[in-house]
């Protein structure tokens, strides 16, 4: 098949992380993702799908696919040199250190990834882009890692297990392009508290680990510990609200009030870069983008303009007060689409799909016509303070976006009905 043959399902932020220990049969608290055998299910109603529609699918995970940050086990003997931090909160970010989790993760779901090996083995296509939550997708390491785990999931038998896995699995740093169709990325880098200065290549000067924002250091240091004394934390929204209602009690825990010393410590150390750091970074970003430029067809000049859409990082370049304040403030719901139409006019193409908010969403983009924004949402379970939001956004769980391109190109937001096997239009509400 032609490459622009095929259909596409998008999906964003499963956060997979720890998930079964294969010991004790329970699910690590810091696990978000406890869908595999729906997600398997759903995998397998899209290949009965494709005989349907004549074409396979690209799934496009539009970021966060793993949640690197929550993997906190530290292996039990001597491979790693481990600073007390690490002991603390776990393991960095360098190239082993997140190879060796994602073995982890993957060991923890197993169901998952074994759905994902028949998936590719069947002719179908997946892309991985990357997010704030698996920046770690950069490294070309640890991209060759995950389809050396993946080749071990093909279902058994006579197969070019290498060749399976090198046409299958396709990883995009920043964005998936086909031109007059969608742009997909995942869209924190509209987002100061999770943004990278240099996304392409977010590497710290002279260093093997990667220059995280603020958002994090906040998952890292505070959050993981929050989530260990409540585990559902995480997927209360919004995360302002929570932390307003519920910090007197979390902060009378020790564990979480060391982590929020060291969280702020961080937030009160790092600093910005000298012009000649900035200068070899910039150089290096560009260089990686303008290769994604060639690989997409964009010209150079349509991508950079893009690139000035991003919200400088917080971390370095606000001060200690301001980017305190970022996490108590909400964020504006509107922000998003905005970008998304400035975003339109620049590439051309009617649907942009972002992840990140975990909100699905879709919009007729202002001023543009025939655009739309779409949000795919999340994989994850959610849960909000407002009894109305409650009842609406339960209909947006296990959201998907499809685009059937038979007969012109179809777009639809859905989501997966497990106790129907298929999915069905999500219902928005105004």
């Amino acid at each position: 098949m032609e490459e622009h043959d095929f259909n596409i399902a998008a999906v964003s932020d499963l956060h997979l992380s720890q998930g079964w220990d294969p010991l004790t049969g329970r699910i690590h608290p810091l696990e978000d993702f406890f869908f595999d055998t729906s997600f398997a299910r759903f995998l397998m109603w899209l290949d009965e799908e494709s005989l349907l529609n004549r074409r396979k699918w690209r799934l496009v995970i539009a970021g966060d696919m793993v949640d690197f940050l929550q993997i906190i086990s530290l292996p039990e003997d001597d491979v790693f040199t481990l600073r007390s931090r690490e002991r603390d909160y776990g393991l960095g970010t360098s190239t082993a250190k997140t190879i060796w989790k994602m073995g982890v993760m993957a060991r923890g779901h197993k169901v998952l990834f074994r759905a994902l090996g028949r998936f590719i083995a069947s002719g179908h296509r997946l892309v991985v882009i990357s997010g704030n939550h698996d920046a770690e997708w950069s490294i070309p390491e640890v991209q060759e890692a995950f389809r050396e785990v993946m080749s071990g999931f093909l279902p058994t038998g006579d197969l070019d297990r290498n060749r399976i896995v090198r046409e299958g699995i396709t990883f995009c740093p920043w964005f998936y392009y086909e031109p007059g169709l969608a742009w997909i990325e995942h869209g924190h880098q509209y987002d100061g508290i999770n943004s990278f200065d240099w996304f392409l290549h977010p590497w710290l000067p002279d260093s093997d680990e990667l220059m995280l924002p603020a958002g994090s250091f906040f998952v890292r240091y505070l959050f993981n510990k929050v989530e260990q004394a409540d585990p559902f934390a995480d997927n209360i929204k919004p995360m302002s609200v929570y932390l307003r209602k519920y910090a007197l009690r979390l902060f009378s825990s020790g564990k979480i009030r060391q982590g929020l010393r060291s969280f702020l410590n961080i937030l009160g150390k790092v600093k910005g870069f000298k012009e000649e750091k900035r200068k070899a970074l910039e150089e290096q970003q560009c260089q990686k983008m303008f290769r994604e430029a060639e690989r997409f067809g964009i010209a150079r000049t349509d991508l950079e303009a893009v690139r000035r859409l991003w919200i400088p990082c917080h971390l370095y370049n606000k001060g200690f007060a301001a980017n305190v304040r970022s996490f108590f403030t909400t964020e504006d719901v509107n922000r998003y689409q905005h970008t998304a139409a400035a975003l339109h006019k620049i590439v051309k193409t009617p649907y942009i799909i972002f992840g990140h908010t975990h909100e699905a969403d879709l919009q007729p983009l202002s001023g543009v016509a025939g655009g739309e924004y779409v949000n795919c949402g999340s994989w994850t379970k959610i849960f909000y303070e407002n009894p109305t939001d409650r009842l609406i956004k339960s209909e947006q769980e296990f959201v998907f976006v499809r685009i059937l391109k038979n007969g012109g190109a179809k777009m639809e937001l859905m989501a997966w009905r497990d106790d129907l096997r298929q999915g069905e239009r999500v219902k928005l509400f105004a």
